[in-house]
């Protein structure tokens, strides 16, 4: 397993949960590749989930569609409403009022986090 494993650090445009680069560790298995992304300050347990999920992907194949779409959700640091909306313009990801999206504006958000949807 190590023997296929790469480890990815990425810089961050945005602080986000106290970090500027953001490391992964890739793992390549017989069915492709999985990312094992966990942050810094989560628990073993909660890690463990993170690497099960990564080795899953890499030693099994994905299981057959059962849909054309998929809704997700995003997390994404406190920055200024309209940076949001563009960053998922960007990202080819489609956002529509009344769904569920919106910015936190709880303690957790920052400051600068904004408080419409987005």
């Amino acid at each position: 397993m190590l023997a296929g494993a790469v480890v990815v650090s990425l810089p961050m445009r945005v602080r986000f949960r106290g970090i500027t680069e953001r490391e992964v560790v890739l793992v390549e298995g017989p069915a492709g590749w999985g990312e094992f992304g966990a942050f810094p300050e989560y628990a073993d347990i909660e890690a463990a989930e993170w690497l099960r999920s990564a080795l899953e992907s890499a030693w099994h194949d994905d299981p057959p569609a059962l849909r054309d779409t998929v809704p997700v959700n995003a997390t994404v640091p406190a920055v200024d409403p309209e940076q949001v909306r563009c960053a998922g313009e960007v990202s080819g990801c489609a956002h529509r009022e009344g769904e569920g999206g919106r910015t936190r504006t709880g303690p957790r958000a920052g400051p600068g986090a904004g408080t419409g949807g987005a």
